[in-house]
């Protein structure tokens, strides 16, 4: 509610319809020099399931990394997709371009994968048909080379190094988890990240692509959480690509989202939201109705719109206007 007594209100557009009642003091002559209206738009949730390619369900694979793709719903900002195991988040990508890529890890046996769509906002929308893919031991199973903590060790230099690795890491149970689905680029552009590493053997070294270019390694000594921070040049999606390895040269692999929350213009630079204003000189009435239309918010009568252009951004914004003066009232000098 808007009430003449109160210069600014907040206002929390949550569908596609909203009506507010204004309302003030029923008295003479008195009318509002100006108002303000603050508006919070959300990030709306997904309503489209993502969809797995064709040919991932029910296939058999002889090596543990595997690539699941697939279309998702497009959004401003990004939505994202979470691959869960058995409830179990395991990998993440924006939505980009319609469609979502994530390098995930395979464990012998059934795997059952489900595909989860979710806003800036980590609210969800529907899962997708879950699928199953079989991953069974290789004929001839290869043993990776043994790494050395004391010295520098690259990451697998070709496909077949890296297939052999992965496989020894899904024979010792190698895992590497994040502790979130996903993470928000914060207002500097960092990020930080949590792993959580388990299995194989220890001491382990976690390899981290940010995903602007920059690389960086850490040996740890034992299993546990370990938590990382990253600052980016500029605010965009990133996909951060990590890895750990054990003492024995097993690996297991992640993807991991990260999103920027401000709207992109089609350069794909941030955009703050913007607010069109376009006033109609004339007292306000009461009651007055606000109501959503098209991505603009209207008051009924008034000729008042307030464009919003970015209807998925959490942002406050903030529009004012002017009304015309009520007259004044000038008191009359009593006489002595």
């Amino acid at each position: 509610f808007v009430r003449r007594y109160f210069s600014t209100t907040r206002i929390v557009i949550s569908q596609l319809t909203l009506v507010i009642v204004m309302m003030s003091r029923i008295s003479g002559s008195a009318v509002a020099d100006s108002y303000n209206v603050q508006a919070v738009v959300p990030n709306e949730p997904p309503s489209q399931a993502a969809i797995f390619a064709s040919g991932l369900a029910g296939m058999s694979n002889t090596n543990a990394e595997i690539q699941l793709s697939g279309s998702c719903q497009q959004a401003n900002p990004s939505y994202v997709v979470t691959i869960l195991r058995d409830n179990m988040i395991i990998g993440s990508s924006t939505c980009t371009g319609g469609g979502f890529s994530i390098n995930v890890m395979l464990q012998y046996g059934d795997n059952h994968f489900v595909a989860r769509t979710a806003n800036s906002a980590n609210v969800y929308g529907p899962d997708s048909a879950p699928i199953t893919i079989t991953l069974k031991p290789a004929p001839q199973p290869l043993a990776p080379a043994p790494l050395n903590p004391a010295a520098p060790t690259p990451e697998p230099s070709n496909p077949t190094e890296e297939t052999i690795a992965t496989n020894a890491g899904a024979a010792s149970d190698l895992q590497a988890i994040t502790s979130q689905p996903f993470s928000k680029l914060q207002d500097d552009n960092t990020v930080s990240i949590g792993v959580n590493v388990d299995g194989g053997n220890n001491p382990y070294l976690i390899n981290l692509n940010w995903g602007d270019g920059s690389l960086e390694s850490h040996w740890v000594d034992l299993a546990g959480r370990y938590n990382y921070s990253h600052t980016y040049q500029t605010a965009s999606n990133y996909q951060i690509h990590g890895s750990v390895r054990d003492v024995l040269g097993a690996m297991t692999v992640f993807d991991y989202a990260v999103i920027n929350t401000k709207p992109s213009t089609q350069n794909g630079t941030a955009a703050e939201p913007t607010v069109t204003n376009i006033g109609t000189p004339g007292h306000l009435t009461w009651p007055v109705a606000m109501t959503m239309l098209g991505g603009s918010l209207a008051i009924a009568g008034l000729g008042y719109w307030l464009g919003i252009h970015h209807l998925a951004q959490t942002r406050v914004l903030q529009s004012t206007k002017t009304s015309r003066k009520a007259p004044k009232r000038h008191a009359k000098k009593r006489k002595a």
